[in-house]
């Protein structure tokens, strides 16, 4: 949770933003693997399937590539 509520202050205040977006796609990666494994290989949320993580994970790896 602390590493949710300080890359998202971090991104919606404008602060260190390629880092905090790279921090924040291995994390949401991680949560990704770990829902999935969990879940048994589903894939959308409302099932339990691990496609929400998945796409956090891609918009913070966009946010992170260099402008």
């Amino acid at each position: 949770l602390c590493v949710e509520v300080l890359v998202s202050a971090s991104l919606c205040a404008g602060f260190l933003v390629t880092y905090a977006a790279v921090i924040a796609a291995m994390f949401m990666l991680a949560a990704a693997g770990a829902v999935f494994k969990v879940s048994g290989g589903r894939w959308f949320w409302n099932l339990g399937g691990c496609e929400y993580h998945l796409f956090w994970a891609t918009a913070c790896a966009i946010v992170a590539l260099p402008s």
